[in-house]
This record gives C-alpha cells, sequence and structure tokens, in this order.
C-alpha cells in the first residue's frame, strides 16, 4: 500500500479547499478518459462496418466477373477469360489487404484503448484515495 501512503504524505496537510480542485481535477480526467473509451469502441464498431461493406463490395464483384467466365464457357474467348481471371485474382489480393488494414487498424486502436483504460484505473483509484483519506 505505497500509493495510499505516498498519497496520504501528499494530501497531509493540504487545506480542504486544495483537496475539493484535485478531486475535481481527477474528476474531470475520469470523465475525459471515458468519454475518450468511448470514440475509440464507436470507431473500431465503424471501423468493422466499413470492412465488412468493402468486403460485399468485393465479394459482389468477384461474383459479377465469375458469372462472366461461366458466360465464355459457352463461347470461349481465351483472352477475356483470362483478363478477368487476373481482375478475380485481384480482388481477391484486395480483400486479403483490406483485411490486413483493418486487423492492424484494430490491433492500435486496442492498445489506445488499453492505454486509456489503465489511466482510468488510476485516476480512480486516485479518487478513491483522496475520498478515503479526506
Amino acid at each position: 500500500m505505497d500509493y495510499l501512503k505516498d498519497y496520504s504524505m501528499l494530501t497531509n496537510g493540504m487545506p480542504e479547499k486544495s483537496k475539493k480542485i484535485l478531486f475535481e481535477v481527477i474528476s474531470d480526467r475520469i470523465y475525459f478518459l471515458k468519454k475518450n473509451i468511448g470514440e475509440i469502441n464507436s470507431q473500431l464498431d465503424e471501423r468493422q462496418k466499413l470492412k465488412d461493406e468493402l468486403k460485399s463490395n468485393i465479394d459482389y464483384d468477384m461474383c459479377r466477373i465469375q458469372t462472366e467466365i461461366y458466360k465464355l464457357d459457352i463461347m470461349p474467348d481465351m483472352l477475356k477469360r483470362t483478363t478477368l481471371e487476373s481482375r478475380i485474382m485481384d480482388l481477391c489480393k484486395e480483400k486479403r489487404d483490406k483485411e490486413l488494414s483493418f486487423w492492424q487498424d484494430k490491433i492500435e486502436l486496442k492498445k489506445e484503448l488499453r492505454k486509456i483504460e489503465k489511466e482510468l484505473r488510476t485516476a480512480m483509484l486516485d479518487l478513491w484515495i483522496i475520498r478515503f483519506l479526506s
């Protein structure tokens, strides 16, 4: 409980008005951190929706192109078929790239979220200690 001891020494002899100001500052910090957590969670949701939409669009394009390839089975056109198959390969690569990009973005946002949650826990502990010592 060194943390409690350190706070006790810090606030010991501190005027009530100063303790109240410190309490308000930490309360504001907690509000700010909670707001940041909400914003990051919203960003994660938005990224997921965007990823799903992009993936759906790519899947649609792939299906459309595959349909064209099936039509070529009836009337063969090797050049067109090769071009369409190449386009499908490009779309598969784009889909993988989008997945990777989303995953990297999600990792960064989660890292930021963990950092803010840690700061929030510390601020809440600070607030509790100020109340306890008052």
